[in-house]
């Protein structure tokens, strides 16, 4: 894969549209001018944007970490666009263009895929990204680290962020995903494992309750036979006992006979009865006549008599006094004499009334009394004749009501005969329902026997799977393949970091890559860790200076470029590095310039931001980046062979 050129407009610092080569051979020095702020020498001129535009145009981010709108200049504010201009191993012309802010295409933000001048863009950024990817053949992250210096710089990682960015570089990413699907699965397959126990658990416990109901349903079942039996046997004795007892009340029925009718006594009865009415009304009109008779005859008699007392008191009170009882005058002998004999003689008057009275109520009363002796007298005959019959119907009634007796308990013999065979027939014909039941859980208990069986052998084959699956979550676990990977990688690693401190240092420096690490209590564990000692210097990283330090990161950084190289499924043509000889003194640059050399041979395009003058004698080819009036811009191109 070579890189021919990139070209921006209004990204980042960059303005107006600028296209830098990238197929200049040899070593190629970028150097910058910031015209802006003189004091800044290189800085802010652009040179990295290099690097940034390249990776912002095939995966839509940059090194530094800008991505989508913070890569478009802040002073236009629009109208972003980087194009990558390449070719791939067969010869075809390949061009990559993404737009932010576009304000001259119907889409703002776009990635544009031509192929030998073919556009072979898909529907989203998401398709034509995995397009990109697969002619570039290889992530943002492998093509980082063989830019040394680009993006993370190398100096600035932990032993595990070191160890993270070479797992990215293997590509272990793949099996972390592995590691995730195959814990997902384990995890899942754990689950149906669990629900099947489960399952099975239930299905055992519902066959152990259908083996007690067969147990209890075959008991049930005797049972049931034998109360069948008994109930036949008594309501076969109970309906012989009553239809004997039916036959004896028949019997007695004949027996008994029907009583003959007493229509014509009863109507005697009512005619009597309809005449000793008549008698007690007559009776009682005449009782009230003798009343009302005996009433008056007081009344008058008490009326006569107290007369006849009040005339008695008058001659009484008239003879002891000459005084007039009338008038309360005195009168004369002759006129006492005439008043008492007319007093007499009213008294005797009175008298003979009471007499004449009394007698008329006598004779009254005598004809009353003798017309009521009559009366009482043929009451009493018709109340004797009524008794009479009525002792007869009373008798009658019995016997009527003798034989409606002897009629009922027929029919009640008859009705509890009917009653008795009916309920033979049920108890004969009572249906052994357990015969049935044993038939329907025998059923059952062979399907929750095929459950079972079958529910063991899902669980043997799903325990057999969940080992399989935890062998695969322990092999893609970070201590497994993974550790693996980085173990037999680490020979590689340091025998580049050995080519590479004996170019550069003549062996003063040497860096070491180890994957393990030994505890204080002898124990062996997986630990990433890079050692670096200087032969007559300090042993570690912290203690060395800032120009071993760049080396050792200068080390690093080839070393991991050299591995991403290898496992990248295309080979570049082109690396960079970025800023990483600046610490490293004018004497040992010699050393630098040297070892560069030998990178070109595999990689023909070796481009080298610095802000060091002194480099610049030493490299044939300059890239110059100028900055002015916050615009940044490819100012010349040098080529001093």
């Amino acid at each position: 894969m070579k890189l021919i050129s990139v070209s921006a407009q209004n990204f980042c610092a960059i303005g107006a549209e600028t296209t830098i080569p990238l197929d200049l051979p040899g070593l190629v020095l970028v150097s910058g001018n910031n015209q802006d702020a003189p004091k800044a020498n290189s800085n802010g001129a652009s040179k990295s944007s290099i690097i940034s535009a390249i990776c912002f145009s095939l995966w839509g981010e940059c090194p530094n970490g800008y991505t989508a709108d913070e890569v478009v200049h802040n002073k236009v504010n629009k109208d972003c666009r980087v194009i990558l201009r390449l070719e791939d191993d067969n010869g075809s012309k390949i061009s990559i263009t993404r737009t932010r802010k576009d304000t001259t295409s119907h889409k703002a933000n776009d990635l544009i895929l031509l192929v030998n001048g073919v556009d072979l863009a898909c529907s989203t950024v998401e398709e034509t990204q995995k397009r990109v990817d697969n002619i570039i053949g290889m992530d943002f992250d492998t093509f980082c680290a063989l830019m040394p210096g680009a993006g993370t710089k190398v100096a600035a990682l932990t032993d595990k962020g070191i160890k993270s960015l070479l797992e990215k570089i293997l590509r272990t990413e793949e099996l972390s995903q592995a590691h995730k699907l195959a814990n997902d699965k384990h995890k899942e397959a754990k689950v149906l494992l669990a629900t099947e126990h489960n399952t099975l658990a239930e299905a055992k416990k519902i066959l152990a309750d259908l083996q007690l109901k067969k147990l209890t349903y075959e008991t049930n079942e005797k049972t049931f036979a034998k109360q069948k039996a008994c109930q036949i046997i008594n309501w076969k004795n109970q309906l012989h006992d009553h239809e004997e007892e039916l036959s004896a009340a028949q019997m007695a029925l004949t027996s008994a006979g029907r009583p003959v009718s007493m229509t014509e006594t009863q109507g005697e009865i009512r005619g009597l009865s309809v005449e000793l009415k008549a008698k007690n009304k007559e009776l009682a009109e005449l009782v009230k006549k003798i009343q009302k008779v005996t009433g008056d005859y007081q009344t008058k008699n008490g009326g006569l008599i107290a007369e006849n007392a009040l005339i008695q008191k008058t001659i009484s009170d008239f003879q002891l006094l000459d005084i007039c009882p009338t008038c309360s005058q005195g009168v004369s002998h002759e006129h006492k004499e005439s008043a008492l004999t007319e007093y007499y003689e009213r008294s005797a008057t009175l008298e003979t009334k009471i007499d004449k009275l009394k007698e008329d109520y006598t004779k009254l009363l005598a004809a009353y009394t003798r017309k009521q002796d009559k009366l009482q007298s043929e009451i009493d005959n018709l109340s004797s004749k009524i008794q009479k019959l009525q002792t007869r119907a009373d008798q009658h009634l019995l016997l009527c009501q003798k034989y409606a007796h002897l009629q009922q308990e027929v029919e009640n013999k008859k009705e509890w005969v009917e009653a008795d065979r009916k309920s033979l027939g049920e108890a004969e014909a009572q249906e052994n329902v357990y015969a049935t039941l044993l038939q329907e859980v025998a059923a059952n208990i062979t399907t929750y026997t095929t459950k079972i069986s079958q529910s063991t052998e899902i669980i043997r084959e799903m325990t057999t799977k969940v080992e399989m699956l935890k062998f695969w979550v322990d092999s893609f676990s970070p201590s497994g393949i993974r550790s693996y990977m980085l173990e037999n990688v680490s020979p590689y690693l340091n025998e580049r970091a050995e080519y590479y401190c004996q170019v550069l240092t003549d062996g003063e420096m040497s860096v070491v890559f180890n994957t393990k690490t030994t505890q204080k209590s002898g124990k062996e564990v997986d630990k990433f860790k890079i050692e670096v000692s200087q032969r007559h210097g300090a042993h570690s990283w912290k203690g060395s200076s800032e120009g071993e330090k760049a080396r050792a990161n200068l080390v690093i950084s080839l070393v991991l470029g050299d591995l991403a190289s290898l496992r990248a499924a295309k080979r570049l043509n082109w690396r960079i590095i970025d800023e990483m000889l600046d610490p490293i003194d004018e004497s040992g640059e010699d050393a630098v310039v040297d070892l560069l050399s030998k990178i070109k041979d595999n990689t023909p395009s070796v481009y080298v931001i610095t802000h060091k003058n002194s480099l610049k004698d030493k490299m044939p080819k300059e890239i110059v980046m100028a900055k002015k009036n916050g615009f940044s811009y490819l100012q010349e191109i040098k080529d001093r062979d």
